[in-house]
């Protein structure tokens, strides 16, 4: 029996040990999501990776909107979301549609419920103890170089259109850019912006501590016990437990002062090497900061307590105090690289597919007689092409600017009933335009009611479809 409190204190701390981020989505009260997609809001709380990613996905889908207004006349897209006093996934889609269908919420919803636990799978995974992955222990260069790769990763599969994935990689990205500003010093420097070179290729963070400079003195213990004993206390009693480090100004004051960036060591933190796939532990030298909190027993080594910012709980986080500027810099960094993704994919149309946001489906369609008889029509028809160009193409702008439109062509002949052509390239529909030829067809009367059944069928309810044809349907009964 006397075995069974160090068992409880092994596996508490094999739980707890990937949790060291802002407060762990897993442990947050569910009422954050309720909050975010429409519940009661919560005061005095920790924000949380799943806060700070929905609000910034929520600030650029915002942004997003105002740019692409709803079509519909009978709706300001744009003044109702602009009368929006709190942001919610329910808020917005209702004031962007009008009214808005389950479907078009939870779709929404689902593509920000991926990239959250895609981004908690950070903390949970198997890039728990990867240190690049949230800037722990000092590797600044490794975190800053996944940042860029993950971010031009993000931005490819958008534009491929793998949108499933692209949302799983931005989640793991938004995790490791959150955590700079929560296990850095960069807030401790005095900086309530986001750091304007982090993920930007071709940049590098400048000013970092090398490996021999010490960067925290030794914190205040408050109380006479630390380590796996505040695990226990924490989980046991479930109140914030009294044996905690006292952080105040334990960062050397040449550090800041000097702007020289360094971050917490956190035990069991392992880095890659360039020989090697296999990931080695990175111990803690003296001098050096640590992430700190309970659960992380470095921060009984010199120097002892921890820097990091993750909860408004002193016994999590030694830098409590900051914790509400780290998210609140944390947020606008996030808003700012999906910002900057938009702009590289160059494609609204993609990037709403991106969010999952319901697109206004369309579509246009040609139903064109090429038999014989049209030797003198189908030439007109192809000599107006540059006036079908300027035509579809504001057909499309009036749908909103990230509708999705199907152009169908819809050929047919005497016996032959043509092949359908179904395409979102305008260039692709009007070359199938312009390569049409008139022959054969025999007597007058043409199939042209199969052909319009045709098109119907490829069509979006409500879209035009324009019928070019000099002779009487040879099919008038079909339906």
């Amino acid at each position: 029996m006397k075995t069974a409190p160090v068992l409880l204190l092994a596996l508490s701390w094999c739980c707890l040990h990937g949790a060291e981020a802002f407060t762990p989505n897993r442990l947050g009260d569910n009422a954050a999501r309720r909050a975010r997609f429409g519940g009661e809001a919560r005061e005095g709380v920790s924000s949380t990776h799943l806060d700070i990613t929905t609000e910034a996905i929520l600030r650029v889908t915002a942004d997003f909107l105002r740019d692409n207004p709803n079509s519909n006349p009978d709706v300001d897209s744009t003044a109702r979301i602009n009368a929006l006093t709190e942001l919610t996934a329910v808020n917005l889609i209702d004031a962007y549609y009008g009214s808005s269908s389950r479907e078009q919420r939870s779709q929404y919803e689902d593509a920000i419920e991926e990239i959250n636990e895609a981004n908690e799978a950070t903390d949970t995974g198997r890039e728990q103890t990867l240190a690049a992955a949230h800037f722990d222990s000092e590797q600044l260069d490794e975190g800053q170089n996944r940042l860029i790769s993950l971010r031009q990763l993000t931005t490819s599969q958008i534009q491929f259109e793998e949108y499933e994935e692209a949302r799983r990689v931005a989640g793991r990205m938004l995790h490791t850019l959150q955590d700079f500003y929560s296990h850095t010093n960069w807030i401790e420097m005095g900086q309530d912006v986001p750091n304007p070179v982090l993920g930007e290729r071709g940049q590098q963070l400048q000013n970092i501590a090398s490996q021999s400079m010490p960067t925290c003195a030794d914190c205040v213990r408050n109380g006479s016990v630390g380590g796996m004993v505040s695990v226990f206390t924490h989980l046991s009693i479930g109140q914030v437990s009294e044996f905690y480090y006292r952080c105040d100004d334990n960062i050397l004051p040449n550090v800041n002062a000097n702007g020289f960036l360094t971050s917490g060591y956190y035990t069991g933190q392992s880095r890659t090497t360039s020989t090697s796939t296999r990931r080695v532990l990175i111990p803690k030298p003296d001098g050096k900061c640590s992430h700190g909190g309970f659960g992380d027993p470095s921060s009984d080594l010199p120097a002892t307590g921890g820097i990091n910012k993750d909860s408004i709980a002193l016994d999590w986080s030694p830098h409590a105090d900051l914790h509400d500027v780290a998210a609140s810099v944390a947020v606008q960094a996030s808003v700012d690289i999906l910002q900057a993704i938009r702009t590289a994919v160059d494609d609204d149309t993609k990037f709403a597919a991106f969010l999952n946001l319901d697109q206004v489906d369309a579509s246009i369609a040609y139903v064109i007689d090429t038999t014989g008889s049209m030797g003198v029509e189908l030439p007109q028809i192809q000599a107006t092409i540059p006036s079908i160009r300027a035509f579809l193409e504001d057909y499309v702008e009036d749908l909103g600017g990230f509708a999705r439109v199907r152009f169908i062509l819809v050929p047919f002949n005497d016996p032959d009933p043509g092949t359908t052509i179904v395409t979102e390239d305008i260039e692709v529909f009007l070359t199938a335009i312009g390569a049409l030829f008139a022959n054969g067809g025999g007597d007058c009367p043409e199939p042209s009611i199969g052909a319009l059944i045709r098109a119907i069928r490829a069509s979006e309810r409500g879209s035009p479809i324009f019928v070019y044809t000099d002779a009487d349907a040879s099919d008038p009964g079909r339906s």
